[in-house]
């Protein structure tokens, strides 16, 4: 299978994971989203376009399995 975000940095991974814990534990699912986006937004501006891809599809990617 190949990596779709192959060129993303271990740090860049380690920091979604973390984001993605302190969303799940927003006391509501809508403080969440908000926290997800706000995020987001702030890193738009610091990291690189293909960064920010991989941040949201992690984000995307998690909230499906919380779905499940």
């Amino acid at each position: 299978m190949t990596e779709i975000f192959a060129d993303i940095s271990d740090n860049v991974r380690k920091k979604a994971d973390m984001i993605w814990r302190i969303a799940i534990n927003q006391p509501s699912p809508a403080q969440a989203a908000k926290f997800l986006n706000d995020i987001t937004e702030y890193y738009r501006t610091k990291w690189t376009e293909e960064e920010v891809d991989f941040l949201q599809f992690y984000f995307q990617t998690q909230m499906e399995m919380v779905k499940k």
